[in-house]
């Protein structure tokens, strides 16, 4: 039972992780985004 469940834990664990630094990338590429609508608006 607890070899079964060591992987799936370890998949999970991925799978968050990866969920994780992709919703980072995401509020890192808005932030750019909005950076430069604003560097626009100011100029």
């Amino acid at each position: 039972m607890s070899f079964c469940s060591a992987p799936n834990e370890k998949s999970i664990s991925a799978e968050r992780f990866f969920n994780l630094s992709r919703t980072i990338f995401r509020s890192q590429e808005i932030f750019v985004w909005g950076g430069g609508t604003m560097k626009i608006i100011y100029m």
